[in-house]
C-alpha cells in the first residue's frame, strides 16, 4: 500500500502549475483579452496535435501515468456506467468483515506477512501472489520462486494452514512489492482493482495492476475501476446516525484528477467523489486532508490508515501524540494532521478513541492505527489484530505503548492479538500486507 518514497521525493499539489511541468504563458499582449484567447488556443492546438500523433498528455509528477494501456473511451465509458449506477458494489465496513478471503503478497521467505498468517483464524483461505522475478531497467533481479516459499512456509506453519493456502503467480512487467492492501477493494462481490498502482518500488514503465486480475483463477470476480484510490487510503464506516461513509485520502483524489487529466477527460473532485460513492453505495464520500507540501505530517501520515481506523459503527480509534518531544516543529504537524482528523470525524458523527504514539513512533512509521479489525466468523466476536513494536533492545513487549494500546481497545470490547510488526522499515504496517478479497469465503462467492 505504501506510496511514501514516491510521496517523499515529489511535489504534493500536482494542481499547481509547476507542479505540473507547466510554465505559466504570458498573454502575446500583457493585459490584452486578445492575447489571452490567443495563448489559450495556441496551447489547445498543440494539445490537439499531441493527441492526433497519438501522445498522451500527462504531467511529470505523473510521468508513469503514460504507460497505462487503457483507452480514453474505455475510462470514459467505465466512469458514465458508474454514475449512472451501472456497477456497484456492497457497503461493507471491514470491522464487518471476517477474513473469510484474503490475500498476501510475497518476495521471499517474509517474516511480516507470516506473523500475521499465524494469527488467522481457522478458516480464513489465504491467497499469496509471488513475482518470480523482477525486471528493473536492463537487469532482472531474481526472487524467491513459488515452490521455494511454500517449502519455508511448510516448515513454520502447521500442516492444516497450508492447506488453506494458495498460491498465483504475478505478472512480471507489473509493479508489485509486499503491500497486497493496495490491489484493490473487496465487497461481497466483486474485487474492485484501480487501473494504476502506486506503491514504493515502482516504475514509470507499467505501474499497472494487472496481476490483481489474476484473482480471478481463484474463483473472485474482479472488476476493474477508473479511480486511483489505493487501500490504504480508504476506509468504509457508519456513523452513529447510521449513515454510510467512505474516507477517501485527498491524495487518492488528487491522482485520480490527474490520471483523468492525462487521459484528457477533465472531471473535478465532486464528480470523482461521485464515482467513489455511488461504486460502494455510500451515503457521502469525505476527503481527508493529508498536509501541504513540505509538511513533515504528509512524509509520514501518507495514508489515512496511518491516522484511524474504523472500529465499529460510530466509533473510530484515532491517533494521539504523546511524550515529552510534542513541542518541536515536526510533532506540531503531526498534532496538527491529527487534531484536524478529530473534529473532522466527531462532526461527521464518530466517537473517537484514542490510540497513543509518539514522534518517534511516527518518523519509524510504525502505527498504532493500523489495525486489522475482523468478527469472528464462528463466535461472533470482536476482534483486532494490534501491531506491537520493538523496544529499544529489539524485543517485542508488551509494555509502554505497546500495552498501553493493547488494553485500550480491551477496554473497549475487543479480543485483542497483538502482531509483532516487522514491514515498518519498509514503510507500512500490519494492515497494508493484508487485503480482504470479500467479505465470506471461495465457496460463498463463486465467480460470476
Amino acid at each position: 500500500m505504501n506510496i511514501a518514497r514516491f510521496v517523499r521525493t515529489q511535489p504534493h499539489h500536482p494542481d499547481q502549475s509547476e507542479s505540473r511541468g507547466i510554465k505559466r504563458l504570458q498573454p502575446l499582449h500583457e493585459g490584452s483579452q486578445v492575447g489571452r484567447i490567443r495563448a489559450k488556443a495556441l496551447v489547445c492546438s498543440a494539445l490537439i496535435l499531441m493527441l492526433a500523433a497519438g501522445i498522451k498528455v500527462c504531467p511529470p509528477y505523473f510521468k508513469h501515468f503514460n504507460s497505462i494501456k487503457e483507452s480514453r473511451s474505455e475510462i470514459l465509458s467505465q466512469s458514465r456506467n458508474i454514475l449512472k449506477g451501472g456497477m456497484k458494489g456492497a457497503f461493507i465496513p471491514e470491522y464487518d468483515k471476517t477474513l473469510g478471503k484474503v490475500v498476501f503478497s510475497f518476495e521471499g521467505n517474509d517474516r511480516a506477512q507470516l506473523e500475521i498468517i499465524k494469527e488467522l483464524p481457522k478458516y480464513s483461505e489465504i491467497i499469496i501472489f509471488v513475482q518470480e522475478t523482477k525486471k528493473i531497467l536492463n537487469m532482472t533481479a531474481q526472487r524467491k520462486t513459488i515452490p521455494e516459499i511454500f517449502k519455508w512456509l511448510s516448515t513454520v506453519l502447521p500442516e492444516e494452514t497450508m492447506s488453506r493456502i494458495r498460491f498465483l503467480k504475478a505478472n512480471p512487467d507489473d509493479v508489485f512489492g509486499i503491500y497486497s492492501r493496495d490491489m484493490g477493494i473487496g465487497t461481497d462481490s466483486a474485487f474492485f482493482v484501480p487501473f494504476v498502482r502506486l506503491e514504493y518500488g515502482g516504475n514509470d514503465k507499467n505501474p499497472t495492476n494487472r496481476f490483481a486480475y489474476n484473482l480471478a483463477e481463484a474463483g473472485v470476480s474482479v472488476v476493474k475501476h477508473p479511480t486511483v484510490v489505493t487501500g490504504g487510503n480508504v476506509y468504509f464506516a457508519r456513523n452513529v446516525r447510521g449513515e454510510k461513509i467512505v474516507f477517501v485520502g485527498q491524495n487518492s483524489i488528487t491522482y485520480t484528477k490527474d490520471f483523468f487529466r492525462q487521459h484528457m477527460i477533465y472531471y473535478s473532485e465532486g464528480k470523482i467523489k461521485e464515482i467513489i460513492r455511488k461504486t460502494f453505495d455510500a451515503d457521502r464520500v469525505i476527503a481527508m486532508y493529508q498536509g501541504a507540501k513540505g509538511d513533515p505530517a504528509s512524509d509520514y501520515l501518507y495514508h489515512i490508515d496511518l491516522a484511524f481506523a474504523p472500529l465499529c459503527d460510530g466509533k473510530i480509534a484515532l491517533c494521539q501524540v504523546v511524550g515529552g518531544a510534542t513541542n518541536n516543529t515536526k510533532a506540531k504537524s503531526y498534532g496538527i494532521l491529527l487534531e484536524g482528523y478529530r473534529r473532522l470525524l466527531q462532526d461527521a458523527g464518530f466517537e473517537i478513541v484514542d490510540i497513543y504514539t509518539d514522534v518517534s513512533h511516527i518518523e519509524n512509521y510504525q502505527s498504532y492505527a493500523n489495525l486489522i479489525v475482523f468478527i469472528d466468523r464462528d463466535s461472533g466476536e470482536k476482534k483486532v489484530l494490534l501491531p506491537i513494536y520493538p523496544d529499544e533492545k529489539g524485543e517485542y513487549s508488551l509494555t509502554g505503548l505497546n500495552k498501553a494500546n493493547l488494553e485500550t481497545l480491551v477496554e473497549h470490547g475487543y479480543n485483542v492479538i497483538p502482531i509483532k510488526e516487522r514491514a515498518y522499515d519498509k514503510f507500512g504496517n500490519s494492515r497494508c500486507l493484508i487485503n480482504q478479497i470479500s467479505y465470506k469465503g471461495f465457496s460463498e462467492h463463486p465467480a460470476t
